[in-house]
This record gives structure tokens, C-alpha cells and sequence, in this order.
């Protein structure tokens, strides 16, 4: 699957505040088209101010940057191939971690998880302090549910010191999760364990913090969920709480003339009947578009990038059509057929023919996503 051929989505869950695993919004850059782009989220979000500590985690950044640079760093042997074909990437932060003795619980909220989705690669990734050693350590692996039971999904062992040069740690945990995920139905209620009886003797991991623990989540989405629904933006802007709804009677009355007289305009171009159009001025061809999110209402709901360039096609198309302006059999009929008979059939309009995507970091309900959202910014204009 082409790396331009998916929807790249990874959402951030996270805890607390102020550990050295997380990276400052303020000072977050992203190398996009030779350029480096801050994120700086808005200061204001649903009417309240964001907190001035908000951060995101470090390897999510790295991910993304992996994936606009083609370099990829920090990935498992496995994690490479899984992020170039899957069509979602999760990261969940752990809800907890306690131990007693060498028996460490490690719990997880995967109500986000879809099941609609085919998982392709699950990793838990442990950053462990590098002057300390550990050996013979068991993780129990639990789905925590609202915070008040949770649910065993099984274990793995640390045998030996941390990775030479790295920190991390790696688990493969994609069998373990795939048995929970798709048999859900043979779980009954009775495995589940209440938190509250849980043992007074764990206490938190040694030296080790849940903001250091993440399980990372690869899938692809299956082929009948591409062909249902609306496109990816129109869902998550529809569903939205960030996105500014609520204006003063002028400015709606500002949007409203403005929409009327666009509409009047396309009443007027499908009418046009042209003949062959000489001027390079007036002929069909892409021209910018500035995109800015804060003009729009959605500058709480776009963390990244706060503008854009996702150009527009402008001009007329020339009767009848020629190759270089990329028509279909079926526009270049209709041209043909509007030269012999005006009256027939309307022009063929200018419209985008290739489309490229756009990567986003933005708010999915409480959740931080990154997705790359398919058909964002124009790269051809033809006539159909």
C-alpha cells in the first residue's frame, strides 16, 4: 500500500504532567517540505484556555517525522513495514503501573481499539532507566475498563539488560492482543477484576513511570469500511465539540451573501457557452487557495498545521477539449457535443483531476490525532 495511499491516524492518550518522555508543544517541530513548522496550539480551546504545559509524546513525534522523511529511526524491525502499510497507528499511554517485587502490572484503556479494523502489528514499548538493570521481570498485561475493573490479557518477561545504545525496550505483543480483540464475546463478566480489591502491597514501578510505558497499535482498516460513510473530515468535523458554530447575526449575514453570490456565480458558469478560448488568463488551470483554520471556526479543533495551501482550479474550459486538459472520454464527448449544440449540454467545468493529502494534528473527541486525511490539496486541474 502506497505511503500516500493511507490515513494515517495516531491518537495520543496521555497522563500527567511534566515527564521527560513527553515534548513541550511549544517546542514540537515537524520537517514538512524542507520547512519546520511549530505546534502551537491555539490558547483558547471550547472557550476555555489550554494549559501552557500541554505535551505530546516524544516517539509519536518521531513516527510522524519518519514518515515525511522516509527515514526511518527508532522503529522495530517489524514497526518499519506495519507503519508503511497500515492505515492507523494507535498509541495508548498506560493507565498505571505498579509492582510487587518482580511482578509488575501494566495496565491500558484499548476501549479505542476498533475491531472493524485488521490488526497487523501491537508493541509495547517500556522506556527503562539505563543505569539500572532488569532481569527476570514478569508484565501482566491488563485492559483496564473506566478505571474500575480490569481484565487480564496475559504476560511477558524482561530477561536482560535494555538494548545496547537504547533505552527502550520492545515487546511483540500482537497475538496477545489479537485474542482479546476478536473474542471478546467468550469474555464473561467474571474475568474481569475489581481495582478496588486489587493487593495493598503494589506500590508504583521502580523507577518507572507510566508516561515511559506505551502500547502501540498498527491496523489497516478492512475494504468494506473504505466504501461506507463519509469522507474522514466531514466525520470528525460533524461530530466535533472545537468547531465554532455559534457567530453574531453579522458575520452569519456575511456568510450568507457571500454564499448566495457564489451560488449566483455557478448559475452563470454552467450556462457559459463558449467557444474555443484563446486567452491563457481565462483557461482552466490551479491556482491558490489559502487555507487558514482560525477564519474558519476550526482553529480550536487544528492543533497543526493553523494554514495551508490547498489551491483551487479556476478558468474556462475550451470547446471541444483537448489532451492537455486531462478530460474523460465521457467530458470530451460532452465538449463535442456542446460544440455542435449549445443548447444540449452544458461545458465542461473546471475541476480537480489529482488530488494529494494533508497531515493533521487535531482533536477526535478528548483525544489528540494525527490522520492523513486523502484529497486535501489539488495538484491538477483538468476539465470533466
Amino acid at each position: 500500500m502506497a505511503v500516500l495511499g493511507f490515513i494515517l491516524s495516531l491518537t495520543i492518550l496521555s497522563l500527567g504532567h511534566g515527564m521527560p518522555t513527553l515534548l513541550h508543544s511549544k517546542e514540537a517541530t515537524f520537517p514538512l517540505q524542507g520547512s519546520t513548522h511549530r505546534l502551537e496550539p491555539s490558547p483558547v480551546l471550547h472557550g476555555k484556555r489550554l494549559p501552557h504545559d500541554m505535551k505530546y509524546p516524544v516517539y509519536m513525534m518521531h513516527m510522524y517525522q519518519n514518515l515525511m522523511s522516509g527515514k526511518f529511526k527508532d522503529l522495530s524491525i517489524q514497526g518499519e513495514p506495519a507503519l508503511l502499510e497500515s492505515d492507523t497507528v494507535l498509541s495508548l499511554i498506560a493507565k498505571g503501573c505498579t509492582q510487587v517485587d518482580n511482578r509488575w502490572t501494566l495496565s491500558f484503556d484499548m476501549s479505542s481499539v476498533s475491531i472493524s479494523s485488521e490488526l497487523r502489528l501491537a508493541e509495547l514499548r517500556i522506556h527503562l532507566p539505563s543505569f539500572q538493570r532488569f532481569q527476570n521481570v514478569t508484565l501482566d498485561i491488563y485492559h483496564t475498563k473506566r478505571n474500575v475493573e480490569r481484565l487480564f490479557l496475559g504476560s511477558v518477561t524482561i530477561d536482560s539488560i535494555v538494548t545496547p545504545g537504547s533505552s527502550w525496550k520492545v515487546f511483540n505483543l500482537t497475538q496477545m492482543l489479537h485474542r482479546y480483540l476478536y473474542h471478546k464475546e467468550r469474555i464473561s463478566s467474571d474475568e474481569y477484576t475489581d481495582l478496588l480489591a486489587t493487593s495493598h502491597e503494589e506500590q508504583k514501578c521502580n523507577g518507572l513511570l507510566a508516561e515511559r510505558i506505551m502500547l502501540v497499535v498498527f491496523s489497516t482498516d478492512r475494504p468494506s469500511s473504505k466504501l461506507t460513510g463519509s469522507p474522514s473530515l466531514i466525520e470528525t468535523v460533524e461530530s466535533s465539540k472545537y468547531v465554532t458554530t455559534e457567530a453574531d447575526t453579522r458575520e452569519t449575514g456575511k456568510r450568507r451573501h457571500r454564499r448566495n453570490h457564489y451560488d449566483q456565480n455557478s448559475i452563470i458558469r454552467s450556462g457559459f457557452h463558449s467557444r474555443p478560448v484563446g486567452d491563457d488568463k481565462t483557461l482552466c488551470k490551479r491556482v491558490d487557495m489559502i487555507v487558514d483554520f482560525e477564519k474558519i471556526g476550526w482553529g480550536d479543533l487544528i492543533i497543526y498545521p493553523k494554514r495551508f495551501n490547498a489551491y483551487r482550479c479556476e478558468g474556462s474550459c475550451p470547446i471541444p477539449l483537448d489532451e492537455n486538459f486531462k478530460p474523460t472520454n465521457h467530458a470530451y464527448i460532452k465538449s463535442l457535443v456542446n460544440f455542435f449544440n449549445p443548447k444540449r449540454v452544458a461545458c465542461p467545468s473546471c475541476v480537480p483531476v489529482k488530488m494529494r493529502p494533508l497531515s493533521m494534528l487535531m482533536y477526535e473527541g478528548d483525544e489528540i490525532v494525527l490522520k492523513h486525511h486523502e484529497d486535501m490539496i489539488v495538484e491538477e486541474c483538468g476539465c470533466y
